[in-house]
């Protein structure tokens, strides 16, 4: 235990360095890969029982009093779902002076916000996919990665890896271009409406996709309808961003049984 204490304090010892050979070892087996899922999402890390005198922050809202850290990875997956390492981990603690102030999110630009994780995450796919040539590397992330600067980026390295990432229909954000009908008028619309939207696009085929279990939710395997179109996303207002083309992909589940009380029904972005 004494060991382990001094060679943490050691002033050399940081998270980058420990996990500097497993990020290496995990390049190795991209390399032997067609394409790799390289998937990053947050959690966190609850001290609360286990208070430290410093270095921690609250973790969840600030009327539970959480205290911990926050860790974002990014892990590497074959498509079939074999896990093959870490790329990239970020590990830090929120500042206690900023608790509650969720409403100047807006005013700040993204290097600011802790936002910034999913665009650090993806620069850090984007070195590892100019090694692997021969790999075609997908950034995925869930609803909270739908962030327009993430695709911004992406778009300006057409050489990069891919980038999938489920959209989230609060965001409000302009779209133009979907469907057939659309070219050549150029219609602006919202998210909400880009669901309804695509709703009218042909049936491109049909996935199968196991749903795990879930509290008292039943595994099942899922039948999903698939379509998809061309959409522009027009640029946040105030922000000196250019439109972005992308591809919807809307997957909907059908034929399930009366005993499925929220169908599958999601938006994903690609490009």
């Amino acid at each position: 235990m004494q060991g382990a204490y001094r060679f943490f304090q050691n002033g050399q010892v940081n998270l980058e360095t420990l996990l500097q050979p497993h990020v290496e070892a995990t390049l190795e087996r991209i390399k032997e890969q067609r394409v790799v899922l390289a998937v990053q999402d947050t959690t966190s890390l609850n001290y609360t029982r286990h208070p430290a005198e410093e270095g921690m922050g609250p973790i969840n809202t600030t009327q539970d009093g959480g205290e911990g850290l926050l860790l974002h990875d990014t892990l590497t997956f074959t498509v079939e779902g074999r896990p093959l390492g870490l790329l990239d981990v970020q590990c830090w603690a929120r500042d206690p002076e900023e608790a509650g102030k969720r409403h100047r999110r807006k005013e700040l630009p993204i290097e600011q916000k802790e936002s910034m994780k999913w665009l650090r995450s993806y620069r850090a796919v984007s070195e590892v996919q100019a090694l692997c040539p021969d790999t075609a590397l997908v950034s995925v992330g869930d609803r909270e990665a739908d962030l327009y600067e993430l695709f911004a980026e992406a778009a300006q390295s057409p050489q990069g890896p891919k980038l999938l990432v489920r959209a989230e229909k609060s965001r409000n954000r302009s779209c133009e271009g979907v469907g057939e009908e659309a070219v050549g008028e150029l219609d602006r619309i919202g998210e909400a409406r880009l669901w309804e939207r695509m709703q009218g696009e042909p049936v491109a085929g049909y996935q199968e996709v196991l749903i795990p279990r879930r509290g008292k939710r039943a595994a099942r395997t899922a039948k999903l309808s698939v379509r998809f179109a061309a959409v522009t996303l027009q640029p946040p207002k105030k922000k000196d961003l250019s439109p972005v083309q992308v591809w919807a992909v809307y997957v909907e589940e059908v034929e399930f049984l009366p005993t499925v009380k929220e169908p599958v029904s999601w938006m994903l972005r690609t490009l």
